[in-house]
């Protein structure tokens, strides 16, 4: 009887020291979890920033593209001719 109890006593103290811990891993890795949407949400933030610049940039660029060929379309037209020449020579040989 006596070793019933002990066992009984060995059992609980078992099963809370397990419980308690599990309870502390899972706060653990909700922390992380918390963490970790955090930065993914900060990283986000930031690259999204990044590509609205490019995506200016680009624009910005098209559109001073577009300006010189409405310009000088004559020195367009010749550039893309002696470009298409000089490559047709670099790739038929």
């Amino acid at each position: 009887m006596a070793e019933r109890i002990l066992d009984e006593k060995l059992e609980k103290e078992i099963k809370d020291t397990v419980d308690r811990n599990v309870k502390k891993a899972m706060s653990d890795v909700e922390n992380v979890k918390k963490r970790a949407i955090g930065d993914i949400e900060s990283m986000k933030t930031k690259v999204d920033k990044e590509v609205d610049a490019a995506r200016v940039a680009l624009n910005e660029k098209t559109e001073e593209t577009l300006e010189s060929i409405r310009e000088k379309p004559v020195e367009w037209v010749a550039g893309a001719f002696v470009a298409g020449l000089i490559l047709g020579k670099l790739l038929s040989k």
